[in-house]
């Protein structure tokens, strides 16, 4: 949980930080700079677009974390009323940070969420005032983020063949179950006797499946299997179902 909410800081953080060197952003229109995730702000616009222009982005979300409701003039000021967002996810494949139409300056945004327990998680990240941008922080973020990626890369190319193998193994367990619950006759047992070293490495506990296979390998090669000798071999098979459910199979 807290890897998954630091590489949602840093995606954040770099995206709305590396806005910042463009002209058009929105800033705290009063004393309080503090903005929270699904609670509705009236926010400053800093921007040379004409007001029509600006009308325009009602109903459109203009960075990561504001949706605009409406645009209005008051005292002056050219005004967004905007809805703030939960942060976004990163998005797979993605090499860098898209520019979004406005960015932030002078916020300090307090993301919450609940989790399982009952509690409140707080994630914090103070948007910098445009003239303090450091492109230098917003490398150093990058790498972080790229070396992250890496990790999280090698980790996966380094499990995927034990992946494969838990998927080879879960098919062949599919395959061995259905045999077992066919079967019934000669043909059926000499089946399951001939995938015998499968059935052993499937199970923890094998007492029940070598006993089965005892049994078989002692009949075999009979010419003529009697009712007693299915009877038998039933009566094990059912023991086995019995283990099967000890062992998640």
């Amino acid at each position: 949980m807290r890897c998954c909410r630091l590489l949602l800081f840093l995606f954040l953080f770099s995206n709305l930080s590396i806005s910042l060197a463009q002209n058009d952003v929105v800033a705290p229109l009063d004393d309080n700079p503090v903005i929270s995730n699904g609670e509705i702000y009236q926010v400053k616009i800093i921007s040379d677009r004409p007001s029509s222009e600006l009308s325009e982005f009602k109903n459109r979300k203009i960075n990561d974390v504001m949706w605009v409701m409406d645009y209005f003039e008051q005292d002056g000021q050219r005004i967004f009323e905007v809805f703030v967002t939960d942060p976004p996810a990163p998005k797979k494949n993605q090499t860098e940070p898209e520019k979004p139409l406005f960015g932030v300056t002078g916020f300090k945004y307090e993301y919450q969420q609940k989790n399982t327990q009952g509690q409140i998680e707080s994630l914090v990240v103070n948007f910098t005032e445009k003239e303090k941008f450091n492109i230098k922080l917003a490398i150093g973020i990058s790498l972080v983020i790229l070396v992250a990626l890496i990790v999280g890369l090698i980790y996966w190319r380094k499990t995927a063949r034990t992946r494969k193998l838990k998927r080879l193994k879960n098919k062949k367990a599919a395959e061995l179950i259905e045999l077992f619950d066919k079967a019934k006759s000669r043909e059926d047992f000499e089946e399951i006797y001939d995938e015998r070293k499968y059935y052993l490495d499937l199970f923890s506990e094998d007492s029940e499946l070598r006993k089965l296979f005892n049994t078989i390998n002692q009949i075999q090669y009979r010419k003529e299997w009697n009712i007693e000798d299915l009877r038998i071999l039933t009566k094990l098979k059912n023991e086995i179902m019995q283990l099967r459910r000890r062992s998640g199979i």
